[in-house]
Protein backbone atom coordinates (compact mmCIF):
# COMPACT_ATOMS: atom_id res chain seq x y z
CA UNK A 1 0.00 0.00 0.00
CA UNK A 2 2.86 2.22 0.97
CA UNK A 3 4.55 1.67 -2.49
CA UNK A 4 1.32 2.84 -4.39
CA UNK A 5 1.44 5.71 -2.51
CA UNK A 6 4.17 6.52 -2.90
CA UNK A 7 4.57 6.00 -6.47
CA UNK A 8 0.94 8.27 -6.92
CA UNK A 9 2.86 11.25 -4.95
CA UNK A 10 5.30 11.04 -7.39
CA UNK A 11 2.93 11.28 -10.21
CA UNK A 12 0.78 13.79 -8.65
CA UNK A 13 3.46 15.99 -7.69
CA UNK A 14 5.36 15.56 -11.19
CA UNK A 15 2.30 16.46 -13.42
CA UNK A 16 1.80 19.86 -12.09
CA UNK A 17 3.98 21.56 -14.09
CA UNK A 18 1.16 21.12 -16.93
CA UNK A 19 -1.44 22.73 -14.56
CA UNK A 20 -1.84 26.38 -15.52
CA UNK A 21 -1.37 28.86 -12.34
CA UNK A 22 -3.52 31.02 -11.06
CA UNK A 23 -2.88 34.89 -11.41
CA UNK A 24 -5.55 35.91 -8.69
CA UNK A 25 -3.64 34.80 -5.95
CA UNK A 26 -0.36 34.31 -4.48
CA UNK A 27 1.22 30.56 -4.78
CA UNK A 28 1.80 30.94 -1.19
CA UNK A 29 -2.17 31.73 0.36
CA UNK A 30 -2.90 28.90 -2.16
CA UNK A 31 -0.74 26.68 -0.05
CA UNK A 32 -1.89 27.94 3.18
CA UNK A 33 -5.41 27.03 2.08
CA UNK A 34 -4.50 23.66 0.89
CA UNK A 35 -3.58 23.16 4.37
CA UNK A 36 -6.89 24.31 5.50
CA UNK A 37 -8.58 21.52 3.98
CA UNK A 38 -6.03 19.20 4.48
CA UNK A 39 -6.49 20.20 8.52
CA UNK A 40 -10.41 19.56 7.87
CA UNK A 41 -9.64 16.68 6.59
CA UNK A 42 -7.58 15.09 9.59
CA UNK A 43 -10.46 16.14 11.93
CA UNK A 44 -12.89 14.02 9.71
CA UNK A 45 -10.12 11.16 10.49
CA UNK A 46 -9.88 11.62 13.80
CA UNK A 47 -13.85 11.11 13.76
CA UNK A 48 -13.77 7.77 12.62
CA UNK A 49 -10.25 6.44 13.79
CA UNK A 50 -10.10 4.12 16.80
CA UNK A 51 -6.57 4.32 17.38
CA UNK A 52 -5.36 5.23 20.88
CA UNK A 53 -4.25 8.90 20.90
CA UNK A 54 -1.54 10.63 21.79
CA UNK A 55 -0.75 13.47 24.39
CA UNK A 56 -2.16 16.41 24.27
CA UNK A 57 1.71 17.67 25.29
CA UNK A 58 2.94 16.06 21.94
CA UNK A 59 0.75 18.01 19.57
CA UNK A 60 3.10 20.85 19.47
CA UNK A 61 5.82 19.07 18.68
CA UNK A 62 4.21 17.19 15.62
CA UNK A 63 3.18 20.91 15.00
CA UNK A 64 6.46 22.59 15.32
CA UNK A 65 8.51 19.69 13.42
CA UNK A 66 5.71 19.76 10.62
CA UNK A 67 6.10 23.32 10.09
CA UNK A 68 9.96 22.50 9.17
CA UNK A 69 9.72 19.74 7.11
CA UNK A 70 6.94 21.24 5.44
CA UNK A 71 5.86 25.03 5.19
CA UNK A 72 9.26 26.80 6.54
CA UNK A 73 11.08 25.56 3.31
CA UNK A 74 8.38 26.81 0.89
CA UNK A 75 8.48 30.08 2.94
CA UNK A 76 12.51 30.03 2.43
CA UNK A 77 12.30 29.66 -1.47
CA UNK A 78 9.15 32.22 -2.18
CA UNK A 79 11.77 34.20 0.09
CA UNK A 80 14.24 33.78 -2.68
CA UNK A 81 11.94 33.68 -5.63
CA UNK A 82 13.43 34.89 -8.98
CA UNK A 83 16.79 35.01 -7.33
CA UNK A 84 17.60 31.65 -7.73
CA UNK A 85 16.43 29.39 -10.65
CA UNK A 86 13.47 27.11 -10.68
CA UNK A 87 15.59 24.44 -11.96
CA UNK A 88 18.67 25.08 -9.63
CA UNK A 89 16.74 25.19 -6.34
CA UNK A 90 15.19 21.26 -8.19
CA UNK A 91 19.09 19.95 -8.21
CA UNK A 92 19.66 21.71 -4.69
CA UNK A 93 16.93 20.13 -3.48
CA UNK A 94 17.97 16.23 -4.83
CA UNK A 95 20.55 17.02 -2.17
CA UNK A 96 17.83 16.25 0.32
CA UNK A 97 18.50 11.98 0.31
CA UNK A 98 22.00 13.07 0.82
CA UNK A 99 20.76 15.24 4.16
CA UNK A 100 18.32 12.29 5.05
CA UNK A 101 20.94 9.56 4.72
CA UNK A 102 23.70 11.35 7.08
CA UNK A 103 20.73 12.20 9.70
CA UNK A 104 19.24 8.55 9.91
CA UNK A 105 23.17 7.49 10.08
CA UNK A 106 23.53 9.86 13.34
CA UNK A 107 23.24 7.88 16.89
CA UNK A 108 19.19 9.37 16.94
CA UNK A 109 18.66 8.07 13.93
CA UNK A 110 15.00 6.00 12.45
CA UNK A 111 15.23 2.96 10.67
CA UNK A 112 17.79 0.14 11.00
CA UNK A 113 19.16 0.22 7.29
CA UNK A 114 21.64 -2.11 5.86
CA UNK A 115 24.75 -0.18 5.40
CA UNK A 116 23.22 2.72 5.73
CA UNK A 117 26.24 4.90 4.68
CA UNK A 118 26.26 2.90 1.99
CA UNK A 119 22.98 4.40 0.64
CA UNK A 120 25.56 7.70 -0.01
CA UNK A 121 26.06 6.29 -3.15
CA UNK A 122 22.75 6.31 -4.84
CA UNK A 123 22.08 9.44 -3.19
CA UNK A 124 25.04 11.15 -4.81
CA UNK A 125 24.52 9.40 -7.77
CA UNK A 126 20.51 10.73 -8.38
CA UNK A 127 22.85 14.51 -7.55
CA UNK A 128 24.86 13.89 -10.61
CA UNK A 129 21.39 12.86 -12.31
CA UNK A 130 19.69 15.83 -11.65
CA UNK A 131 22.60 17.79 -12.86
CA UNK A 132 23.04 16.16 -15.70
CA UNK A 133 19.00 16.63 -16.70
CA UNK A 134 18.29 20.30 -15.28
CA UNK A 135 20.39 23.28 -15.64
CA UNK A 136 22.34 24.42 -12.71
CA UNK A 137 24.48 27.73 -12.08
CA UNK A 138 26.41 28.62 -9.34
CA UNK A 139 25.79 32.46 -7.82
CA UNK A 140 26.95 35.24 -9.31
CA UNK A 141 27.30 38.11 -6.50
CA UNK A 142 26.82 38.21 -2.90
CA UNK A 143 23.04 38.53 -3.46
CA UNK A 144 22.74 35.34 -4.95
CA UNK A 145 24.64 33.44 -2.65
CA UNK A 146 22.89 34.68 -0.14
CA UNK A 147 19.77 33.32 -1.55
CA UNK A 148 21.54 30.12 -2.45
CA UNK A 149 22.45 29.58 1.24
CA UNK A 150 18.64 29.75 2.08
CA UNK A 151 17.89 27.21 -0.31
CA UNK A 152 20.62 24.99 1.34
CA UNK A 153 19.15 25.64 4.69
CA UNK A 154 15.74 24.76 3.43
CA UNK A 155 17.14 21.46 2.10
CA UNK A 156 19.03 20.62 5.39
CA UNK A 157 15.59 21.44 7.29
CA UNK A 158 13.54 19.43 4.33
CA UNK A 159 15.93 16.68 5.48
CA UNK A 160 16.59 16.56 8.87
CA UNK A 161 13.19 17.46 10.25
CA UNK A 162 11.49 14.09 8.01
CA UNK A 163 13.57 11.82 10.11
CA UNK A 164 12.62 13.79 13.39
CA UNK A 165 8.55 13.98 11.99
CA UNK A 166 8.93 10.13 10.89
CA UNK A 167 9.86 9.21 14.98
CA UNK A 168 7.05 11.74 16.30
CA UNK A 169 4.04 9.77 14.04
CA UNK A 170 4.66 6.98 15.09
CA UNK A 171 2.94 7.73 18.19
CA UNK A 172 0.34 9.57 16.63
CA UNK A 173 -2.67 8.21 14.22
CA UNK A 174 -2.86 9.63 10.92
CA UNK A 175 -5.58 11.61 11.51
CA UNK A 176 -3.65 13.46 14.48
CA UNK A 177 -0.51 13.93 12.02
CA UNK A 178 -3.21 14.92 8.94
CA UNK A 179 -5.08 17.50 11.62
CA UNK A 180 -2.30 19.11 13.66
CA UNK A 181 0.49 19.00 10.29
CA UNK A 182 -2.56 20.69 8.24
CA UNK A 183 -3.90 23.37 10.65
CA UNK A 184 -0.10 24.30 11.94
CA UNK A 185 1.00 24.72 8.28
CA UNK A 186 -1.90 26.65 7.38
CA UNK A 187 -1.49 28.94 10.22
CA UNK A 188 2.57 29.24 9.03
CA UNK A 189 1.78 30.05 5.51
CA UNK A 190 -1.47 32.35 5.80
CA UNK A 191 0.04 33.96 8.97
CA UNK A 192 3.51 34.88 6.48
CA UNK A 193 0.80 35.81 3.38
CA UNK A 194 -0.80 38.40 6.05
CA UNK A 195 2.75 39.46 7.31
CA UNK A 196 3.91 40.00 3.67
CA UNK A 197 0.33 42.16 2.60
CA UNK A 198 -0.50 39.65 -0.08
CA UNK A 199 -2.97 37.80 1.83
CA UNK A 200 -6.09 38.55 -0.30
CA UNK A 201 -9.05 36.35 0.56
CA UNK A 202 -10.17 36.93 -3.18
CA UNK A 203 -13.14 33.82 -3.77
CA UNK A 204 -13.22 34.46 -7.21
CA UNK A 205 -9.91 33.66 -7.67
CA UNK A 206 -10.18 30.06 -5.68
CA UNK A 207 -13.35 28.84 -7.64
CA UNK A 208 -11.30 29.96 -10.99
CA UNK A 209 -8.52 29.04 -11.60
CA UNK A 210 -6.95 28.23 -8.39
CA UNK A 211 -9.45 25.27 -7.89
CA UNK A 212 -7.66 22.47 -9.39
CA UNK A 213 -3.92 23.12 -7.87
CA UNK A 214 -5.33 23.26 -4.35
CA UNK A 215 -6.94 19.70 -4.83
CA UNK A 216 -3.63 18.71 -6.59
CA UNK A 217 -1.35 20.27 -3.38
CA UNK A 218 -4.45 18.53 -1.19
CA UNK A 219 -4.33 14.89 -2.57
CA UNK A 220 0.07 15.23 -2.71
CA UNK A 221 -0.07 16.76 0.66
CA UNK A 222 -2.17 13.74 2.25
CA UNK A 223 -0.06 11.60 1.13
CA UNK A 224 2.92 12.71 2.27
CA UNK A 225 1.98 13.20 5.58
CA UNK A 226 0.96 9.52 5.17
CA UNK A 227 3.82 8.47 4.03
CA UNK A 228 5.33 10.29 6.50
CA UNK A 229 4.66 7.45 9.08
CA UNK A 230 4.51 4.25 6.97
CA UNK A 231 7.73 4.55 5.14
CA UNK A 232 11.38 5.12 6.15
CA UNK A 233 12.86 8.66 5.68
CA UNK A 234 15.72 7.55 3.45
CA UNK A 235 12.55 5.94 1.35
CA UNK A 236 10.40 8.48 1.05
CA UNK A 237 13.19 11.06 0.73
CA UNK A 238 14.04 9.23 -2.49
CA UNK A 239 10.71 11.59 -3.89
CA UNK A 240 13.39 14.31 -4.57
CA UNK A 241 15.04 12.00 -6.99
CA UNK A 242 12.14 10.38 -8.66
CA UNK A 243 9.39 13.24 -9.11
CA UNK A 244 12.73 14.89 -11.46
CA UNK A 245 12.92 11.72 -13.10
CA UNK A 246 9.26 11.63 -13.81
CA UNK A 247 9.50 15.35 -15.06
CA UNK A 248 11.84 14.77 -17.58
CA UNK A 249 10.20 11.57 -18.90
CA UNK A 250 6.99 13.77 -19.00
CA UNK A 251 8.41 16.71 -20.70
CA UNK A 252 10.39 14.52 -23.05
CA UNK A 253 7.33 12.63 -24.50
CA UNK A 254 5.64 16.05 -24.87
CA UNK A 255 7.71 17.92 -26.22
CA UNK A 256 10.30 16.02 -27.97
CA UNK A 257 13.63 17.87 -27.36
CA UNK A 258 16.68 16.21 -29.17
CA UNK A 259 17.75 12.90 -26.58
CA UNK A 260 21.46 13.44 -25.74
CA UNK A 261 24.02 11.07 -24.60
CA UNK A 262 24.01 13.92 -21.38
CA UNK A 263 20.39 13.21 -20.86
CA UNK A 264 20.28 9.46 -21.59
CA UNK A 265 23.02 9.24 -18.45
CA UNK A 266 21.18 11.95 -16.52
CA UNK A 267 18.13 9.33 -16.76
CA UNK A 268 19.80 6.47 -16.10
CA UNK A 269 22.10 8.02 -12.63
CA UNK A 270 18.51 8.73 -11.73
CA UNK A 271 16.63 5.93 -12.27
CA UNK A 272 19.48 3.96 -10.35
CA UNK A 273 19.37 5.93 -7.52
CA UNK A 274 16.06 6.20 -7.09
CA UNK A 275 15.58 2.10 -7.12
CA UNK A 276 18.94 2.00 -5.12
CA UNK A 277 17.38 3.77 -2.36
CA UNK A 278 13.90 2.39 -2.49
CA UNK A 279 15.32 -1.42 -2.49
CA UNK A 280 17.27 -0.93 0.13
CA UNK A 281 16.75 -3.75 2.92
CA UNK A 282 15.96 -3.39 6.34
CA UNK A 283 17.70 -5.18 9.06
CA UNK A 284 15.66 -6.00 12.18
CA UNK A 285 13.04 -3.61 13.23
CA UNK A 286 12.81 0.19 13.73
CA UNK A 287 15.10 2.10 16.16
CA UNK A 288 13.37 4.86 17.85
CA UNK A 289 15.24 6.48 20.10
CA UNK A 290 13.81 9.57 21.64
CA UNK A 291 14.95 13.03 20.58
CA UNK A 292 13.75 14.95 23.79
Amino acid sequence: MAWCAFALLCLVTSFEWVIPPTTEVSSLELQGLTYVLVGVSGFALLGVSRSNRIRVAKWGWIGLVSTLFLGVPVILLDAVSGVIPSSSAAVLFAITPVVVVVAASAEWGVGEVKDLRALLVPAIAGVAGVLCVLPFDFPDSLHEWGAFVVVVIAVVLAGVSGVWFHQLSQGASIGEVTAIGGFSNAVLLLGWCGVRGVLVWKLTGLLGGGTIPILVQVVAVLLTLWLVREMEPIRLSARYLAIPLLTIVEGFIAMRPPLTLRLIFGIVLLSVGTWWILAAKTEGGDRIPSLT
